[in-house]
């Protein structure tokens, strides 16, 4: 999972919603765009505590969000 939505959709997204304490169509807007506010990450790694998942951690969501950023330009995008 080398991406916030893969993750989500492995979390699934009703759990991810509630974790966060966002709406589920939030929690879809963030899937959509691939992305997730820094400002959920403590929320998102506790309620994965919580359910005993160990997937989601402050170092693999900022490795997330790193390669994100740092990725090439898709073609097209304006430079």
């Amino acid at each position: 999972m080398d991406s916030f939505r893969s993750l989500i959709a492995s979390y699934g997204l009703g759990a991810f919603a509630a974790d966060i304490g966002v709406p589920e169509n939030t929690a879809k807007q963030m899937r959509k765009r691939n992305s997730v506010s820094s400002e959920y990450w403590h929320a998102w790694v506790r309620g994965a505590e919580a359910r005993g998942r160990k997937d989601v951690t402050y170092e693999r969501l900022a490795k997330i969000a790193a390669a994100k950023r740092f990725a090439a330009p898709t073609e097209g995008a304006a430079a």
